[in-house]
């Protein structure tokens, strides 16, 4: 039995010997395989891969299966060598959370008043999340503190840490009090004794004879001691990631005997100054961190051999940095590079909508330069994955109502979050958000607009948009009743402008008779034009009013967490229907709340409604990898789930400082008192991301950025990581110098994009960094043209032999469309670009008199209806609209712009 570690560059270069360890037969044939990976995206990646070279019929064919393979995750390795999850139950942070809530409840003042802030029950999830992070990367102060010493974690060979300072003894406290109402050894009190039966050679139970560990970049020093145990009774391969195999072969001689100074406070880092790139110095520090604990462990690593360094750099620049990260070359000579490189690119743009827009056209440049190009082959990396998403969706989604549309990019965004996946979550969410408002006109209406919500009331959009007409008729504000109002500080009694007033007035409208409006009982004024026809709509309003009026009223009454759980099933039953396909949708929720109340049914606390949605919050925001990361279409994600997985093109979409913030870390983490080597930090990990997507990247490296202001049109500095990385591209290629408008390298790797896709540059050749027009869009193209027209040099015709430049857009507009948008362009325009229909309210009815031609006047009329249709298209495309003319419509009439 051993523990065999192996330093690899890439994914790619541990297939083949992960293969072959899979490939060679166990005595325990019907036993899996157990292989530990970092990520959703790697696992389904190497079964992919593993499946072209496990079972095949023969040598050079690649239709084998993966199977009998079980992928985890480290930490969920580790637990089952420590004994399985049951062993540690009570400490998982969901259960732990309603310990300390019990603790913190019972003696408030021993928690600071800032972590009070928010209410009890996140504070005590705040502190659960501590505690479970000292559990794994500080187990030697946990087991300091279950010997009564309020120390931090000794460090450099010291026998003992230092004594807690006051402000943080409260942690201490905190500690102890749930230690003894558990009941059980912490998981480091315990991993003393499970360690010691590991080492005795006593396999694990379900554990196979072998283990593999892939894929990972670092392992915390507390996993690394488990698997060290482990290697004991079973034998542990392991291959991990460092960016430059030559500069870890170079590392390891200084490194010495380290294991009696364990664990290392980073100050005394032995190997932070070897690399020769600075770059490579600081974005791989977790690699430096890991090769550091393996020999301050006493475990030899093997490394690959390393390539000669060549005398010179060649080839795109792309490869150009990748070769010289790996070798962590000297700065050498590097051969001119090719005037058409195109292998690294950052587009600078104005904002995110742009950016998504710019990054579709490039891609479609891509498609067209690199041969045989998949959409498969195309990942796209969003450090902020959240606010990307939805203008990647709006930009790459095909308009599902445009069936001229020819270029179509697939498109899928996997890093989604629960709430986008599952339409009761979705509602669940909005329930939440609802209650805790003032049930405004549109909060209310967009509610009661969910799919799941009329299904359950058993109406449709044109029921909702009737309530809405009724709402804006009624002049319908905010509150439910008069009873909410009072909560914000109205007086009892309030009802005008309220849902119950207009509900009562809607009920009244349809049992009497229209005739002039007169108070009638209860001194209800009945609402004019509702009939006995309307009462369904009226009684589905009235049931929707009559539950969430129940709820909001439950609110307000404080209860134990699992009582909340209770409540909000018993809502999301009453509320939400879904179709026989979706019903693991409501049963996902509705489990996922039974189990929150499941480890919280030993708490009695109360807690108040605002202390339960942000308690809820985490869970709805769901876990990277929800949907397919390996489904045949262009795939984004953020940083994490396709991390190191090769791809032929990546881009990095929203690079900006903005999005690379990794916010301020916890004050009260003690793991802030004295940083270790191997801990975890947020802005190293965000460049070894990084790092690892550059080295991922097999022909093209694409990243867009805002260079540019939206308000101000001022310039934006590129990110910190983002101008270290021109600085590498700078040291590796024979570029132009600077010059008084770029600097360097940028002449020949950034494009600055015009603020709108209807810039004439867009369709001018050679402007944005391509030899002919950039833009593929024929609206842009249209509009474009259409401002040109109006400018001094309109003469020079756009896009010749452009990609966008194809047929002319059809130019018949429907009469009806024309009528409509002189009478209201705005209304118009937000119909027709986004499908969202205004409501008239209770405006007057402009009045229309038939009107004849006279003689001589068609010529005149003509012209007005031309340059209406001219206003219309502009309008659309200027939009990003995907038509350029409007076809169909009610009128057999057509007005043409010929």
């Amino acid at each position: 039995m051993a523990l065999r570690v192996q330093f690899v560059d890439s994914l790619g270069s541990l297939l083949v010997p992960l293969a072959e360890l899979l490939g060679t037969p166990t005595g325990a044939l019907l036993m899996p395989e157990l292989v530990a990976i970092p990520s959703i995206g790697v696992r389904l990646w190497l079964a992919e891969e593993l499946a072209r070279r496990l079972g095949t019929s023969g040598a050079a064919s690649s239709d084998g299966i993966t199977t009998n393979i079980e992928f985890v995750f480290i930490g969920g390795l580790i637990g089952r060598a420590l004994g399985g999850r049951q062993a540690h139950a009570a400490w998982q942070v969901e259960p732990l959370t309603f310990t300390v809530l019990q603790v913190i409840a019972d003696e408030p003042l021993l928690v600071p008043q800032n972590r009070r802030a928010d209410g009890l029950l996140p504070a005590a999830r705040q502190i659960a999340d501590l505690i479970d992070r000292y559990h794994v990367h500080r187990p030697l102060m946990i087991q300091a503190w279950a010997n009564n010493s309020a120390t931090l974690t000794p460090a450099d060979g010291r026998e003992t840490g230092p004594s807690l300072a006051a402000p943080d003894q409260w942690q201490f406290e905190v500690w102890r009090r749930v230690r003894t109402l558990i009941g059980e050894p912490s998981p480091p009190e315990r991993a003393a004794d499970a360690l010691a039966v590991l080492r005795q050679g006593v396999v694990p139970a379900g554990f196979p004879v072998r283990i593999a560990i892939a894929g990972l970049a670092a392992i915390a020093p507390f996993h690394l001691q488990v698997l060290q145990a482990l290697a004991c009774a079973i034998d542990v391969h392991v291959w991990l990631l460092h960016p430059s195999p030559a500069l870890a072969q170079r590392t390891q001689p200084q490194l010495g005997d380290l294991a009696q100074r364990m664990p290392l406070s980073y100050s005394a880092h032995p190997a932070r100054n070897n690399a020769n790139d600075q770059l490579l110095a600081s974005w791989a520090r977790p690699a430096h961190d890991m090769q550091v604990l393996l020999a301050a462990a006493g475990i030899p690593p093997g490394f690959a051999p390393v390539p000669a360094q060549p005398a010179s750099l060649r080839g795109p620049l792309l490869a150009r940095m990748q070769q010289a990260l790996r070798l962590d070359a000297v700065v050498a000579p590097a051969a001119v590079l090719d005037a058409g490189d195109r292998s690294v690119q950052i587009h600078c743009c104005h904002g995110e909508g742009r950016q998504a827009e710019v990054l579709r056209e490039v891609l479609l440049h891509t498609f067209t330069e690199l041969p045989g190009l998949d959409p498969r082959d195309v990942l796209v990396l969003a450090p902020n994955i959240v606010g990307m998403a939805p203008v990647l969706e709006a930009v790459f989604q095909p308009d599902t109502a445009d069936t001229a549309q020819a270029l179509h990019l697939p498109f899928v965004v996997a890093d989604r979050a629960l709430r986008r996946t599952n339409e009761i979550a979705d509602a669940l969410g909005a329930l939440l958000s609802l209650l805790a408002s003032r049930c405004s006109n549109a909060d209310l209406l967009a509610f009661a607009g969910r799919k799941v919500v009329q299904r359950r009331l058993q109406v449709d959009d044109a029921v909702v948009a009737g309530w809405s007409a009724w709402a804006a008729n009624l002049h319908v504000r905010w509150g439910l009743n008069d009873s909410q109002r009072n909560k914000f500080g109205l007086p009892a009694g309030l009802l005008v402008h309220t849902w119950q007033q207009a509900l009562d007035r809607l009920v009244y409208g349809a049992v009497v008779p229209d005739a002039v409006p007169t108070r009638e009982l209860g001194g209800i004024v009945p609402a004019p034009d509702v009939d006995v026809a309307d009462l369904p709509a009226v009684g589905a309003l009235a049931a929707l009013l009559a539950r969430l009026s129940e709820l909001e009223v439950e609110t307000r009454r404080p209860r134990p967490v699992g009582a909340w759980c209770e409540l909000l099933q018993a809502a999301l039953t009453s509320l939400c229907a879904v179709e026989h396909d979706d019903e693991q949708q409501l049963n996902n929720v509705l489990a996922w709340l039974a189990e929150l109340g499941d480890w919280a049914a030993q708490s009695v606390v109360a807690v108040g409604f605002s202390e339960l949605r942000v308690i809820l919050a985490p869970g709805m925001a769901g876990e990277p990898g929800r949907q397919q990361l390996r489904s045949g279409a262009i795939t984004a994600t953020s940083l994490v789930p396709l991390r190191s997985v090769p791809y032929r093109v990546i881009c990095i979409a929203g690079f900006d400082e903005a999005a690379l913030a990794t916010g301020e870390p916890d004050g009260d983490d003690l793991r802030q008192r004295s940083v270790l080597i191997g801990d975890s930090d947020v802005r190293a990990e965000l460049r070894q991301a990084l790092l690892d997507a550059v080295l991922a990247a097999g022909e093209r490296l694409i990243i867009t950025c805002t260079g540019r202001s939206l308000g101000a049109n001022a310039a934006i500095p590129f990110a910190t990581p983002l101008t270290e990385l021109v600085e590498l591209c700078g040291r590796v290629a024979a570029l132009p110098q600077a010059t008084p408008d770029a600097k360097g390298v940028l002449v020949a790797i950034k494009v600055d994009h015009p603020r709108h896709a209807l810039n004439a540059a867009n369709f001018l050749p050679g402007q944005l960094g391509v030899a002919g027009a950039f833009g593929h869009q024929p609206a842009a193209l249209f509009g474009a043209q259409l401002l040109r027209d109006h400018t001094p040099d309109g003469a020079d015709p756009l896009a010749e032999g452009s990609p966008a430049a194809q047929p002319a857009p059809n130019a018949v507009i429907a009469l009806d469309d024309l009528i409509s948008f002189c009478k209201d362009p705005l209304k118009y325009f937000v119909k027709r670009v986004h499908g969202i229909s205004l409501s008239d309210g209770d405006s007057d009815q402009v009045a229309t008199l038939p009107l004849e031609l006279g003689a001589g006047m068609a010529p005149s009329w003509r012209a007005i209806c031309c340059s209406a249709c001219a206003c219309m298209q502009a309008m659309l495309a200027s939009a990003g609209a995907r038509r350029c003319g409007l076809g169909g419509g009610g009128a057999k009439h057509r007005a043409t712009s010929a």
